[in-house]
């Protein structure tokens, strides 16, 4: 299940202040969506992250991608731009 919590009437915010929450935080899930607004995360657990390691070692080691490709698990930050 996933939590959200509007920012609007708060001002949002920025990029900046939403990296530094979540390491504040790191007992959390957190993502953003497009309106800036923060979705709580349920964790994961065993099974899933049984799959995550299936697939990165597939991708790693069953198709030579390791030449290039680049994994992190979600305790990385990570930004991405969506398309106009």
């Amino acid at each position: 299940m996933e939590y959200l919590i509007k920012t609007g009437s708060i001002g949002g915010m920025t990029d900046d202040q939403f990296f530094r929450f979540c390491p504040e935080n790191d007992s959390i899930r957190f993502e953003r969506d497009s309106a800036g607004d923060i979705i709580l995360m349920e964790p994961t657990g065993s099974e899933t992250e049984r799959f995550n390691v299936n697939i990165i070692t597939e991708l790693t080691f069953g198709t030579g991608l390791r030449k290039w490709a680049m994994y992190s698990e979600t305790t990385v930050a990570s930004r991405f731009q969506t398309p106009r």
